[in-house]
């Protein structure tokens, strides 16, 4: 009895590994038909941005939590099915229990190997509702892996995004710097073209040009000085003469 039930838990594993693989490689078949169907969709991933795919990679997801909420629904309504069963074959059995005293002793023995019977399959169920407990459990705790790492890539996304603007204004102010610094050197440029230009036509003067306009320029000084000392020499005379005009007005 011992053995036969261990056998029987080994084909619930055998038959849960079995499923989990089947589930795996549809997975995986639905990733590459959703991702890779052609040439079109390699080229589109070489050349589209973190956005775009982040959308796809977000709808294959949603699609997939989708249908593993649909299974799921379906073994919990399997499960249950499965539990009225045995609550049946339970009340069949102490029905028929209750009977016993009525019976014939071969009806009895019939009832012992039908009642045998019920238990070996209730077991089988039992064993296999434990399987289907196992893998609905497995694949929540997958979908909740699969949620987390969804979360964990999303903020990496956006972290990156982040990052990726701030760099971009800071390219953008750096443009701005250089387009200003461009325009200052085009205007110096243009002034020291005009320099090189005024540079090229100067001719300096010869040695008797210079003592010529300083000698012109030693007369005007000295010029200057006169006119300047005419003009005090006036000042004076014309300050004299309104003292006396003011005096003669009072007297």
């Amino acid at each position: 009895m011992v053995a036969m039930t261990e056998v029987k838990q080994l084909r619930a594993k055998i038959e849960e590994l079995r499923f989990r693989s089947e589930e795996t490689i549809e997975t995986e078949n639905n990733f590459m038909l959703h991702f890779l169907r052609d040439e079109n969709d390699v080229a589109f991933l070489e050349s589209a941005t973190e956005r775009q795919i982040e959308r796809k990679l977000r709808k294959f997801t949603s699609n997939w939590f989708k249908n593993a909420r649909a299974l799921l629904g379906t073994m919990k309504l399997t499960i249950v099915s499965l539990q009225e069963t045995c609550q049946q074959h339970r009340a069949d059995l102490i029905t028929k229990s209750d009977l016993s005293g009525i019976l014939t002793a071969v009806d009895f023995e019939k009832l012992i190997i039908k009642r045998t019977e019920l238990v070996n399959q209730l077991e089988e169920k039992n064993i296999h509702m434990a399987g289907l407990k196992g893998v609905t459990g497995k694949t929540s705790l997958a979908m909740t892996e699969e949620k987390q790492a969804m979360m964990n890539l999303e903020t990496e996304m956006r972290t990156v995004l982040n990052r990726t603007d701030e760099v971009t204004r800071a390219i953008q102010k750096l443009e701005k710097e250089v387009a200003a610094v461009q325009m200052h050197n085009t205007k110096d440029y243009v002034t020291l073209d005009e320099l090189r230009a005024q540079l090229q036509d100067y001719e300096a003067p010869s040695v008797s040009e210079y003592i010529e306009r300083k000698e012109e320029a030693h007369v005007l000084e000295k010029e200057e000085k006169m006119l300047q000392r005419k003009i005090y020499i006036l000042n004076m005379k014309l300050n004299n003469a309104i003292r006396r005009r003011n005096r003669l007005e009072e007297n």
